[in-house]
């Protein structure tokens, strides 16, 4: 296994700068949802796939002004086998797979768990702690790729560009799209995204992305400006993985636990055993139904919020129940 800090200091190395192209088509419209559409189908198809990326954060408003790195791998092979290891301010933490154990680690706390191998990586907990969010994100990464196309009915191609990504030059289209391109518009929440596919590998190099968001403080919304900048430093997809990846080595400091305690333990009481109180809620066909007339019957409750990764994926969970 490698250790964490090796991991971000060879990766903060990688550099990524832009060259201008030869040839630029004119900007398009009608180009760039298949272009978007191509890119997802080589993340959907692909039986094996390495993916490295770092993501730059800067956030600021009128009165602040912060900046976070996020370094993630993704990797998986046929054989049940998986390296999901993310890197960021929550904290640092790898998920192994060689295809009979899943072992699950935790830097910082210098403690891992080890599990025999019944499922595949989709056995991620939906609760997970902060120190988790990154790793989490590596696990889902494919499939957010994978959903590149999804949220979009409309994309502007923008002027072909080359990238120089460890040392090699990539010639790119280029996709613009905004949140007005979006099927379902996020409310309060606007962005311009630049996104660079590699023309040879209809795989995606780069991303950019401008927002303007807001931060909640008790009744006000303080305006708050993004920007985020992804660069996938290493995309192997359907080629061969290094075995080293599905290696765990714990360090010598290392200690074996049975499991992890529940992060929610740490956030005061429960509402266990209270009562539901009166709730009135819209169903799905606009009527009103009391939550009062369920007495006596088993009812599940799920809150969860469009920009909370782990209640979205949940969601096939729920509608199979």
């Amino acid at each position: 296994m490698r250790r964490p800090l090796c991991v971000v200091a060879v990766m903060t190395m990688i550099g990524v700068a832009p060259v201008f192209a030869q040839s630029a088509p004119s900007p398009s419209t009608s180009e760039g949802p298949e272009l978007l559409n191509q890119a997802a189908r080589r993340y959907t198809d692909v039986k094996s796939y390495y993916i490295e990326s770092v993501e730059e954060r800067t956030s600021s408003t009128e009165y602040s002004h912060s900046w976070q790195k996020t370094v993630i791998t993704a990797a998986e092979t046929p054989e049940n086998r998986f390296h999901f290891e993310g890197h960021s301010s929550g904290g640092s933490s790898f998920k192994i797979a060689d295809g009979k154990t899943v072992w699950t680690y935790r830097a910082e706390e210098h403690r891992y768990t080890a599990k025999p191998q019944t499922m595949g990586a989709s056995s991620q907990s939906t609760v997970i702690g902060m120190s988790e969010m990154a790793m989490w994100n590596a696990e889902n990464l494919r499939k957010r790729l994978g959903d590149l196309a999804k949220s979009f009915k409309s994309a502007q191609r923008l002027p072909d560009a080359n990238l120089i990504v460890n040392g090699h030059e990539l010639s790119c289209d280029v996709v613009r799209v905004q949140n007005s391109d979006q099927r379902r518009l996020t409310p309060d929440y606007t962005f311009d995204k630049t996104i660079w596919i590699d023309k040879a590998q209809q795989t995606v190099v780069k991303t950019a992305e401008h927002a303007h968001a807001y931060i909640l403080s008790g009744a006000a919304r303080i305006p708050m400006e993004e920007e985020i900048t992804t660069t996938f430093t290493t995309t192997e997809l359907n080629g061969p993985v290094p075995d080293g990846l599905f290696a765990f080595v714990p360090l010598s400091d290392a200690k074996l636990i049975q499991d992890f305690p529940d992060p929610r333990s740490g956030l005061g009481g429960t509402m266990t055993d209270d009562q539901v109180p009166s709730l009135r809620l819209k169903s799905a066909d606009g009527k009103v139904v009391a939550l009062d007339t369920f007495r006596g019957k088993p009812v599940l409750l799920d809150l969860w919020a469009t920009w909370c990764g782990p209640c979205v994926a949940a969601l096939p969970q729920l509608a199979q129940i």
